[in-house]
């Protein structure tokens, strides 16, 4: 399960809480689930999990594979057995953000479900940044606070 930390991370910074770690529990199948939708709706509109199958992550998290089509992907152009890609191009990327925004099937790995979890609840509000906000773990970081609405 490549992604799992990664959705779990998403659910654990949308829910409320102080605490800058958590323990990312594999087996509460609802939790992850929920993970997944999240990321869906609110990461993948920027960050791609182009070394991850939609069929491969609903397998994993035992989401039937007509609930993945109806609820979980949105372009005409993909389907049940595609990667997780995102319709954003690279270059509108780096004029709008300043960078692409990177690939997140493997980055519960390389920086670990923790970090992703301070990153998430690291935005605060600063003007002087183009997004309105800033982050403590990655200062100045392009990216804007998109899951404030679930804090």
């Amino acid at each position: 399960m490549l992604v799992v930390g990664c959705f779990i991370a998403t659910l654990a910074a949308a829910s409320a809480g102080a605490a800058h770690s958590m323990e990312p529990d594999l087996q509460d199948q609802a939790s992850l689930q929920n993970g997944m939708k999240l990321f869906v709706n609110y990461c993948m509109g920027c960050h791609s999990l182009e070394y991850q199958r939609f069929s491969r992550a609903a397998d994993d998290l035992g989401i039937p594979q007509d609930l993945v089509e109806a609820n979980l992907i949105f372009s005409s152009e993909l389907a049940y057995n595609d990667q997780m890609l995102i319709a954003l191009e690279s270059d509108d990327a780096t004029v709008w953000f300043g960078a692409v925004p990177p690939d997140l099937t493997l980055q519960a790995r390389l920086r670990s479900p923790n970090w992703i979890y301070a990153f998430l609840l690291g935005f605060y509000q600063d003007s002087s940044q183009p997004t309105g906000v800033n982050n403590t773990v990655s200062d100045s970081v392009a990216m804007p606070n998109v899951l404030e609405p679930l804090q």
